[in-house]
């Protein structure tokens, strides 16, 4: 990789990282899928009701809007 590549690839890097700043929304809904993503991995279907309640509560609108309907039957809070 020259030079100019290697510039190239840390101007998109600096681009990329300011996002977050630019748009909460994009922020929240990262930080959600990547809090899912560890209790997937780390199999801790146990967190999954409280995560479930902090999306619908704090994430994007489209989060917030996207609860199925047998969530509210398994007694979580709304």
């Amino acid at each position: 990789m020259d030079h100019s590549q290697v510039k190239e690839r840390h101007h998109k890097r600096d681009q990329l990282d300011r996002i977050p700043d630019a748009c909460p929304d994009l922020t929240a809904a990262r930080d959600l899928a990547n809090e899912f993503s560890t209790i997937a991995r780390e199999r801790r279907g146990h967190d999954l009701t409280a995560w479930m309640t902090r999306a619908l509560d704090h994430g994007p609108p489209p989060v917030q809007g996207a609860s199925p309907p047998s969530f509210k039957r398994l007694g979580t809070p709304p």
